[in-house]
């Protein structure tokens, strides 16, 4: 697809909808996740990813409902399971730097966590650096 804009050379431009196209499939995926949680209401991972991805895009109340359900099923969960509603809910409530060091603890043990908590960790020291 060739696309021209003021400003842009083929790559910014080519950049630029592969970025519009991930944040739609991003909000599919959003949506996707929002109707499963409402049938499995007690997946605390996937109620705190969803609180997660809800603050990401700037919608705090919708997270501090996802994130509260996250922590109200969480005792039942595995010691994975409760580190990583941990690290996206401190996340959440802004405590990215901590969040990021348990990111960092928590892929030394449980490796199969190391690509969606590298994309947090990442993301957030994008953020501090600007």
């Amino acid at each position: 697809m060739s696309v021209n804009f003021t400003g842009a050379d083929a790559a910014a431009a080519n950049a630029y909808l592969a970025a519009a196209n991930a944040v739609v499939r991003l909000q599919a995926s959003a949506e996707e996740l929002e109707a499963h949680l409402e049938l499995c209401s007690g997946f605390a991972v996937g109620q705190a990813y969803a609180a997660f991805m809800m603050s990401l895009v700037g919608a705090p109340h919708d997270a501090a409902r996802r994130a509260g359900l996250a922590r109200s099923v969480r005792a039942g969960i595995t010691r994975r399971e409760r580190q990583l509603v941990e690290i996206l809910l401190l996340s959440v409530d802004g405590d990215r730097r901590r969040a990021a060091a348990l990111a960092a603890e928590h892929v030394e043990e449980f490796r199969d966590d190391g690509v969606a908590l590298t994309i947090v960790d990442g993301w957030f020291e994008r953020r501090e650096a600007s």
